[in-house]
């Protein structure tokens, strides 16, 4: 179980839909807290045209509230590394030895 963790998902456009959606199910199935945050939409849409709605901005989330990162591959992760708070996000989770899965890119 993964109760009392709390894990962040990135979405930008054309994520890789399965690699995005699967595995937020799956960890809510678990018991984690699961927020999707992207960069200013209220909705996105996955190659394969699912879309997820997120919960916030990626400026507005800290990564010291957050146990993992996911960041899905498909074309978002081409969009996202070109973000500079999206990059800081990742480094700081990285320096605090933080789970940080990079899928596929």
């Amino acid at each position: 179980m993964l109760k009392d963790k709390k894990i962040i998902i990135f979405a930008e456009k054309e994520f890789e839909d399965l690699e995005l959606l699967y595995p937020k199910l799956r960890l809510i199935e678990e018991g984690a807290e699961v927020i999707v945050a992207g960069l200013g939409e209220k909705q996105y849409k996955g190659k394969k045209g699912y879309p997820v709605d997120v919960d916030g901005n990626i400026v507005d989330y800290s990564p010291n509230d957050f146990d993992a990162l996911i960041i899905p591959g498909g074309w978002a992760p081409v969009f996202l590394r070109r973000v500079t708070p999206v990059l800081d996000f990742v480094r700081k989770m990285h320096g605090q030895k933080k789970v940080i899965a990079f899928i596929c890119h």
